[in-house]
């Protein structure tokens, strides 16, 4: 990839995980001039890329304003700014309305395999797949943002979709989130984690988004995004348990044994009624009070969207939210969340011969060595240890 000096890309979700990765590839490797819109200053994400040669902008994806000036001057826009609520498709719209004012070259919007459910249907295999309405707020507001992408293409924004999978690696989530689980010992795969992960190293999908701003071929179409190689979730999880200085013992639960188990649950209303009930004439503490199902889902869903990571699990570890629910059917072991039931069992390999075709794409990094890359950035920052 040779240096373009007259283009200049702009960043959106540059303090992100994949934006921040994306930031020192195109500023460090290549020395492409970069624009990051940063929502927030004081977060790690935004110390990661302040030490690049990057333009940093402050900005807010809701405002008018603030878009149109962080646009300006731009030939690309890849779009990864997320936002609470319905700001997913309210921040997509406002950019995308700025870039056409501007004639932006080329929009790379970076939407995600969620568009198809937490546990995607066969023939979301391939990206010809229709879109409904999926009842998950993240992949309800990613479909709104994709048909606004496609109705500015219409008006002559030249627009690329991507649709990334299980995006894992350094600052990653996914892998955050898979060693803190593993660092309990004890591990619960839903049907003996046979279910696809549909794995993405970070620089892959880094990769994919170049390709989607440059390549002639790119304009109009939606790409899934993987790794391409058949990954299943217990295979992910034991990649990252062979890391670890301590034995994991895994266990499994069917996904029958999941359901069941929080059918038996009293609902949301019920459980919270009871618990606030308990708490007015006790007067137990505010920890208590944040372990009431539906303070929790306020917590979960809403408030805590506009926090970093780190502060989320400062706040949930003030008030002993707990990441999953004991299960009294299997003593010592964790039963996974409804959500992850359905993440963790999807039975399709989303096709990545479209991307292949059209744009040349080739995954450059494997499963084993993006393991060996990320081991790397677990050891140095901690986590590991």
């Amino acid at each position: 990839m040779s240096s373009a000096h007259s283009e200049k890309w702009l960043v959106t979700g540059a303090t992100g995980f994949i934006g921040g990765r994306l930031c020192e590839y195109l500023s460090l490797r290549h020395h492409i001039p970069v624009r990051a819109l940063v929502h927030r200053a004081n977060t790690a994400g935004a110390a990661r890329i302040a030490r690049l040669p990057v333009e940093v902008i402050h900005g807010d994806l809701l405002r008018r304003d603030s878009v149109e000036k962080a646009v300006k001057g731009c030939s690309v826009v890849v779009h990864l700014g997320l936002g609470v609520g319905r700001g997913i498709s309210v921040g997509t719209r406002n950019l995308l309305r700025a870039s056409e004012e501007a004639q932006v070259g080329r929009f790379v919007h970076v939407s995600s395999v969620a568009v198809h459910g937490l546990n995607p249907p066969p023939e979301a295999e391939n990206e010809d797949a229709r879109l409904k309405r999926v009842h998950n707020w993240y992949g309800d507001e990613k479909i709104k943002a994709e048909r606004l992408a496609r109705a500015s293409l219409s008006r002559g924004l030249p627009v690329t979709i991507l649709r990334p999978a299980i995006v894992f690696g350094p600052f990653g989530r996914w892998t955050t989130n898979a060693v803190k689980k593993l660092h309990k010992r004890q591990v619960v795969l839903v049907d003996g984690g046979s279910g696809i992960c549909n794995t993405l190293f970070v620089d892959n999908l880094v990769h994919a988004m170049v390709l989607a701003a440059r390549h002639p071929a790119a304009v109009g179409e939606t790409f899934f995004v993987t790794d391409g190689e058949r990954i299943t979730w217990g295979e992910y999880y034991r990649a990252y348990a062979n890391l670890m200085s301590f034995p994991v013992r895994f266990e499994s639960l069917s996904s029958q044994e999941v359901l069941e188990y929080w059918r038996r649950q009293p609902g949301c209303l019920k459980a919270s009624f009871r618990q606030l009930k308990s708490l007015v004439f006790t007067g137990k503490s505010l920890q208590q009070l944040a372990r009431i199902p539906i303070v929790q889902l306020v917590i979960d869903r809403l408030a805590l969207r506009v926090f970093s990571d780190f502060t989320k699990e400062r706040v949930k570890q003030f008030l002993k939210i707990p990441q999953f629910v004991l299960s009294a059917g299997a003593p010592g072991a964790d039963v996974p969340d409804l959500a992850t039931q359905a993440i963790e069992t999807t039975r399709i390999q989303h096709s990545i011969e479209r991307i292949r075709a059209k744009l040349g794409y080739q995954p450059r990094i494997t499963f084993p060595e993006g393991m060996a890359r990320t081991e790397s950035w677990l050891r140095i920052a901690g986590y590991l240890e």
